[in-house]
């Protein structure tokens, strides 16, 4: 990891991270126990809001590897139980250590008072709650999460759920990656190697690749028509055209990291793979960090905003509202609608004709990276997927140096960490460090109160103040 100051820290050193990492700080750089116990909040309040986005915060810690099966959606619109409804319960569950983890022991209850600190008293809370929610303990959830991973299992991908979702979803396939690694490295890498090898020629990962022979999914391939259309996209398998945040990197340190836990064939499975894919891993950044920048701000533009990972947030109601679909809209009937019971759960017809006339925008510029920024009408800057993404550089060039890869690459990409963080902190409102996103077509920040405002606490680089003022808004 790079280090600096207070403007230029790593992401080990940012407060999620600090709240997250055994052993909480160094002897030269102790948390205070008021702010500690505010990152410990944070990550267990994170992943009831959004759990898979939380285990961005918490990827290198090791009490974690129970919450490896996690996803990124927690009470999703997606109307039916699979793995998509367990993450954010069982992320927090394990998010949340043990008050023996924390090094609070029971002996701490003395007198009939809990003299154990709040964050710890918060953590037994939650850990609670769950239990009483669902009558699983963390362990049993987390064996019911395995068991889902295998039903979904369609045995070069998992589906992100088998009726509404059932194709392979990027930054799902990423998490359901983490989920895999201490189960089956072997398994891990077939995973990644699906995903991957749907990789566009111009770098980027496609946020949908289709299974052969499942339909009752719209927009469908024959709506997207990539193949077709792109001079970038692969003949097959057929994919989608747009991204998701870059969480891959995060997913592959995880299969390594397994790796070194297992014997040497699993070890060379491992190695071959890093080996394998890294060519196609820089090209991913490469792709992100030019063709989604083309400002230069060090924020990763997305044209949709299912490109988020995030597809109804408040963030994006002022852009949407200003998407207005033409008259030429080709006719379509939505699959979604069949698998739920209460359709106020999903968006309405006029939100979703605006989603597929952005589909339209796209297939009509051929998915040209040179031609989007003048045509579409939805172009943000998103400030959450930066932050994610200058973590994952940073990752990623640890792999690099780890695994000997070339100097100029992991040059690259401790560059455009460094780049895509400073650009978070600049989106970053001086008086409480509340990151906002950008809407380059009204020209105006997007000011909204969801987690995407402390993505700075992912990729750090705040200074000491607007870092603790950002922690005080959390609470």
């Amino acid at each position: 990891m790079t280090s600096g100051g207070s403007e230029g820290t790593s992401w080990a050193s940012s407060p999620v991270a600090r709240a997250t990492m055994r052993g909480q700080s160094s002897d030269s750089h102790r948390v205070p126990p008021k702010t500690r116990a505010l990152q410990l909040t944070t990550a267990a309040a994170a992943a009831a809001v959004l759990g898979a986005v939380q285990l961005l915060a918490v990827h290198a810690v090791d009490a974690l590897v129970r919450v490896d099966v996690a996803f990124r959606h927690i009470g999703d619109h997606r109307g039916e139980q699979g793995i998509a409804e367990l993450p954010g319960d069982l992320l927090a569950e394990s998010a949340a250590c043990s008050g023996d983890q924390c090094g609070w022991h029971a002996s701490n209850r003395t007198g009939g008072h809990d003299r154990r600190p709040r964050a710890a008293r918060t953590v037994e809370a939650v850990q609670n709650q769950r239990v009483a929610r669902y009558g699983f303990t963390p362990t049993q959830l987390s064996a019911r999460a395995a068991y889902l991973l295998r039903g979904n299992d369609l045995g070069t991908m998992t589906s992100a759920a088998p009726r509404l979702y059932p194709h392979m979803w990027s930054w799902d396939a990423a998490f359901v990656t983490v989920g895999l690694a201490p189960l089956s490295v072997e398994r891990a890498v077939i995973e990644m190697d699906t995903l991957l090898s749907a990789q566009w020629s111009n770098g980027m990962i496609p946020h949908i690749v289709f299974a052969n022979g499942r339909d009752g999914y719209f927009p469908g391939p024959g709506r997207w028509e990539c193949s077709r259309l792109a001079d970038a996209a692969p003949d097959y398998p057929e994919t989608s055209g747009i991204t998701q945040p870059p969480v891959h990197a995060i997913a592959v340190q995880r299969i390594l990291d397994h790796s070194r836990r297992h014997g040497r064939s699993t070890r060379a499975v491992a190695n071959e793979f890093i080996d394998r894919r890294w060519g196609a891993l820089m090209r991913w950044h490469r792709w992100l960090a030019h063709a989604r920048d083309p400002l230069g701000r060090g924020r990763v533009t997305i044209y949709h905003g299912w490109e988020s990972g995030m597809d109804n947030s408040p963030r994006w109601d002022g852009p949407y509202s200003r998407v207005v679909p033409g008259e030429d809209l080709p006719p379509y009937t939505r699959a979604d609608l069949e698998h739920v019971t209460d359709l106020s759960m999903r968006p309405t017809d006029l939100e979703y004709d605006r989603y597929i006339w952005l589909v339209e925008e796209m297939k009509r510029a051929h998915y040209d990276d040179e031609v989007l920024p003048k045509v579409m009408s939805f172009m943000v800057e998103d400030v959450f997927v930066s932050a994610i993404f200058a973590v994952a550089c940073d990752v990623l060039a640890t792999i690099g140096e780890d695994y000997s890869k070339p100097r100029a690459d992991v040059r690259d990409l401790r560059a455009w960490s460094d780049r895509f963080k400073a650009g978070v902190v600049a989106a970053a409102n001086d008086r409480n460090g509340a990151a906002r996103d950008f809407d380059l077509r009204a020209g105006q920040w997007i000011n909204s109160e969801t987690i995407a405002v402390f993505a700075p606490l992912l990729c750090g680089g705040l200074s000491r103040d607007r870092e603790r003022a950002l922690l005080r808004l959390f609470d």
